[in-house]
C-alpha cells in the first residue's frame, strides 16, 4: 500500500469511511445503496416524475423557467444528501470528484445534445465563500471540467446577500434571489452556451436566477447539471 493512499484515502459517499486503494470511490457493499434519479424524469429539470405519459413535472408545467434544460444525478433524501453535507462541512474533495464522474457517466446522452462553451458554478457571496473556504458548486464544476474538457467560467457573481433558502416556500425562494446574480463579462465576450453546475436542485429558483442573469448578459443557451434533486413541494 502506498503511504499517500494510507494518509489520504478516498471516502465512500455512502458510509463516509475510507476506501483503499484510491480510485475506487465506493465500497462494493455500498454500491447497491446509491439512489439515482430514476426514469421517467422531467425533460426540463430532470427530476423524477410518476406518470410516464407526462414529459414535464408539475413544477415545470406551471413555471416559466428561463433555463433550457437540466439533469440531476442522485436523490438528495438518501445517503448522498449526507455526503453533500459532509462536503460542505469538511471540504472532502474526493467526494466531489466522484459526483462529477458519476454525473458525466449518467448523463452522456444529454451532454451530447449540446456543446457548452463554459461550465459556470453557481456562486456564493464573497463573505460566505471566505467563511467556508470554498464553493462546493465550484469544486463540482472543476470535476465536470476535467471529465468533459470544457473550461470553468467564473464570470457569474452573487452580488446580493440572501436569506437561507431552507424553510422558504417556492414564491419566497424566487423573491429572495431576485437580482442576486450578475454576469461580469461584457456581452461581446459572453459564451453562446453555458452549463451551470450546482449541488442541489429543489424548486429551481437558484438555477433559474443564474440562468436569467446569464441570458440578460448575452448568453443564448443555459443548461445545468446538479448532483442531487430534492423535493419540490415547498
Amino acid at each position: 500500500m502506498q503511504l499517500f493512499e494510507f494518509l489520504f484515502p478516498d471516502v465512500c459517499p455512502i458510509c463516509l469511511k475510507p476506501v483503499i486503494p484510491k480510485g475506487g470511490f465506493l465500497h462494493e457493499e455500498c454500491k447497491g445503496k446509491l439512489k439515482f434519479v430514476a426514469r421517467p424524469f422531467c425533460l426540463k429539470c430532470g427530476r423524477a416524475i410518476e406518470d410516464e405519459a407526462e414529459e414535464y413535472c408539475s413544477s415545470c408545467r406551471k413555471t416559466k423557467f428561463v433555463f433550457d434544460a437540466g439533469r440531476c444525478t442522485f436523490v438528495y433524501h438518501s445517503d448522498i444528501g449526507k455526503a453533500i453535507k459532509w462536503v460542505k462541512e469538511e471540504g472532502t474533495r474526493e467526494l466531489v470528484d466522484f459526483f462529477g464522474k458519476a454525473t458525466v457517466k449518467r448523463h452522456e446522452s444529454f451532454l451530447r445534445s449540446f456543446r457548452a462553451d463554459a461550465i459556470v458554478p453557481v456562486p456564493l457571496t464573497k463573505g460566505k465563500q471566505r467563511a467556508r473556504g470554498f464553493n462546493q458548486a465550484e469544486l463540482f464544476a472543476e470535476s465536470l471540467s476535467e471529465c468533459l474538457g470544457i473550461p470553468v467560467g467564473r464570470f457569474l457573481v452573487k452580488i446580493k446577500k440572501t436569506r437561507d433558502q431552507k424553510g422558504l416556500n417556492r414564491a419566497e425562494r424566487a423573491q429572495n434571489l431576485e437580482g442576486a446574480f450578475k454576469a461580469c463579462l461584457p456581452a461581446e465576450h459572453m459564451p453562446g452556451c453555458v452549463l451551470l453546475a450546482d449541488d442541489i436542485y429543489t424548486t429551481g429558483s437558484t438555477v433559474n436566477a443564474c440562468a436569467a442573469a446569464l441570458k440578460n448578459a448575452g448568453v443564448d443557451k443555459v443548461y445545468f447539471l446538479c448532483i442531487a434533486a430534492g423535493t419540490s413541494d415547498v
